[in-house]
């Protein structure tokens, strides 16, 4: 049996540098209130153009979710927030912003792992 027999690759993605399209990456890491709606939150993040991945962590205490975000430059990035606090961030307080200069590992799947043992 394979690996599309069994279903173990469920899908795939292409990735693009959007450094090369005149965007800068950034990652935002907010605390949340408990009255954000999980399903109108990851709605949201997921339709967002800018938006590009998200994080919702148990058991950290400084924030519950790590949003990575492409912007042209600062005032674009705030534009984003701006979005996302009149959408659903009302409740939400932004714990640290912060940009990504390097991207040095991504969506790289290690070599060997797809081999077959005989």
């Amino acid at each position: 049996m394979n690996i599309l027999s069994k279903k173990i690759i469920l899908g795939y993605t292409i990735s693009i540098d959007a450094t090369k399209l005149g965007f800068e990456y950034y990652n935002i890491q907010i605390k949340l209130d408990s009255e954000i709606k999980d399903i109108d939150l990851k709605s949201f993040l997921r339709t967002h153009p800018r938006i590009i991945y998200f994080y919702k962590y148990l058991g950290q205490e400084d924030w519950d979710l790590d949003i990575g975000v492409i912007a042209k430059n600062s005032r674009d990035l705030r534009e984003v927030i701006v979005e996302f606090r009149s959408g659903i961030g009302r409740m939400m307080k932004i714990k640290e912003i912060f940009t990504n200069v390097e991207i040095l590992k991504g969506d790289i799947v290690p070599k060997g792992v797809f081999e077959q043992k005989i």
